[in-house]
């Protein structure tokens, strides 16, 4: 998992609106592997959280599964001290989020039985902020 974004120019995030969309319904059903982790509520994710649910994969699969993350970090967001008084501007740059729609699947599992899938999800979705659910790929 990157950090921050490849392609970064001029300090300043570009919307491509005609992308995203024609992106977006391929991210609402499993592409890559059997099973997947959705999002129930629109939200913003940050990259800790995300790293914490990276984290949590890698040391209960090793190396053992297919493991794909469907979202990256790309909004930056900024960040005043708590000392500093009004005005002086916005602040300086705090770090990375990533804006999630309902029924976005954020990550992909694959190789691995179901039930471990399951008591690992329950896991990874107590880390994160949003509730989810899991899904499965219909045979």
């Amino acid at each position: 998992m990157r950090r921050d974004p490849r392609n970064w120019k001029y300090k300043r995030t570009f919307k491509f609106k005609n992308k995203v969309e024609n992106l977006e319904p391929s991210m609402s059903h499993l592409c890559y592997s059997n099973f997947g982790l959705v999002v129930e509520k629109d939200t913003f994710l940050n990259y800790n959280q995300l790293f914490t649910v990276y984290r949590l994969l890698k040391k209960k699969f090793k190396k053992s599964c297919y493991l794909k993350f469907n979202i990256s970090c790309i909004l930056p967001y900024t960040k005043k001290p708590v000392s500093a008084r009004m005005g002086k501007g916005k602040g300086a740059w705090k770090g990375f989020n990533v804006f999630v729609r309902k029924g976005t699947i954020i990550l992909e599992l694959g190789n691995v039985d179901l039930i471990n899938v399951i008591l690992v999800f329950k896991a990874c979705s107590k880390r994160l902020p949003v509730k989810t659910r899991l899904v499965k790929l219909k045979n």
